[in-house]
This record gives C-alpha cells, sequence and structure tokens, in this order.
C-alpha cells in the first residue's frame, strides 16, 4: 500500500516574513494592550468608520494583528505549511500578488456587508489569509489529505467545510459580520486563480467532465505558467 509521508516544507521567504511580522506585532500589540490600554487593532483593524475617516491603510493592516495566541500560531501554521507549497509554485511575485488580492478584496468585500448591516465591528485576524491559502490549496490539490478535528478529508471537502462554516456563521452568528469578511477571502481567492488562470490563456478550455476549478503548473521549462481546465 502506497502511503504518502508527511513532510514538513521549508518555510519559504514570504511565509518567513509574514510569521516574523505577525509574532512581533503581536507582542507589540499585547505590550501597548497591557500597558497603556492603547488598542492597536482599533487603529490598524479595518472598519467602514476608519476607512471613512481617511484611514485607506486598514485594507492592508487587519490581517497583520492576531485576536490571541491560539489564532497566531494556528495561521502561522497555515501560512508556512500551505503558503510554502504554494509560493514555492508560484513564485515570489505571483505569491504575493495572490495574498494582497485576498487581502484587499476580502476588506472591500466585509466594508460593504458591514455598509449594508450597519455592526460597527472590525475586522482583523491573519485568519483571512489562512482561508484564502488553504481555498487555493483545495483547488490546486484537490485529493491531498487534510485534517479537520483530526478527521482527515480531501483538500475539496476541507474547504467545502471551511465555507460552509463560514456561510452558517455569516447568516446566523450574532457576530456574524465577521464571517462575511471570510466569505470574501475564499471569492478574491476564486477569483485571482481564475484571472490568472484566463490570463495565462487557458481560459476557454475547460474539460467537459471537469468539475471544479484547477489551475496546474506545466512543465519545468514554463514554470511560471498556468493552466485552466
Amino acid at each position: 500500500m502506497n502511503s504518502p509521508s508527511f513532510q514538513i516544507p521549508t518555510l519559504t521567504k514570504i511565509n518567513r516574513y509574514l510569521v516574523i511580522s505577525l509574532a512581533i506585532l503581536f507582542v507589540v500589540s499585547s505590550i501597548f494592550q497591557a500597558s497603556m490600554n492603547i488598542s492597536l487593532p482599533y487603529h490598524f483593524g479595518l472598519s467602514l468608520g476608519g476607512v471613512s475617516d481617511g484611514k485607506i491603510f486598514q485594507l492592508i493592516t487587519y490581517p497583520f494583528l492576531a485576536r490571541n495566541l491560539l489564532e497566531l500560531l494556528f495561521d502561522a501554521m497555515v501560512i508556512w505549511f500551505i503558503g510554502s507549497d504554494l509560493e514555492n509554485l508560484w513564485g515570489e511575485k505571483r505569491y504575493l500578488s495572490f495574498l494582497l488580492s485576498v487581502i484587499i478584496g476580502s476588506g472591500l468585500f466585509y466594508l460593504l456587508a458591514e455598509g449594508i448591516s450597519g455592526a460597527g465591528v472590525v475586522l482583523y485576524g491573519p485568519s483571512i489569509m489562512g482561508l484564502g491559502l488553504c481555498l487555493a490549496f483545495g483547488v490546486l490539490y484537490p485529493d491531498r489529505t487534510m485534517y479537520f478535528l483530526f478527521f482527515p478529508v480531501k483538500a475539496r471537502y476541507f474547504v467545502l467545510i471551511l465555507i460552509a462554516m463560514s456561510l452558517y456563521n455569516g447568516v446566523f452568528s450574532p457576530m456574524g459580520i465577521l464571517a462575511w469578511g471570510q466569505l470574501g477571502a475564499f471569492a478574491s481567492a476564486w477569483a485571482w486563480m481564475v484571472q490568472q488562470s484566463r490570463k495565462s490563456g487557458g481560459g476557454g478550455k475547460r474539460k467537459s467532465r471537469s468539475k471544479h476549478l484547477q489551475l496546474v503548473k506545466e512543465e519545468e521549462t514554463k514554470k511560471d505558467k498556468i493552466t485552466y481546465h
């Protein structure tokens, strides 16, 4: 029986900077909150009120502040394990383009939802990046095994579970407005992959038997080209 072995990927350059930045900002935020009662998420998290006051930078800064140590550790592992695979596959430039698209797209989606609901809740946390990475991984490697609450599931089903949970929270949870930021991350990641697929020239070639979007790397001589089928 040929069973896949578990391997820890090398932490790639962009993801190394991300993980270090998240750790430093978490410590700084904790110190500011404990010693001076200054909330960095209030100033650098994303809210419609903040953006309306001219704090456009919130569209970039909001995912770099973790809510707690558990979120920091979990999302740092997602960035390390999944993000490193994607950075190796796409290269640094394309990987950064993906992350920025997810961050900004999710932020705009959230601002729209907040404007409609009038909730006035601040969105922040690296889970936005983590969810976008999970969707990309599930699209690229749908049959790989991932673990949901210690239960092995295929990556495609893992992503569907995450989307279903966010959608449920968005509709039924008292703080469901935050879940719309997560749904924005999924939508932005999907849109980026479709756009890159069409840009690479494969947008019109979809196999009739294909039931999901798949972006795959071609032969090594064309490493940066992605096809859509």
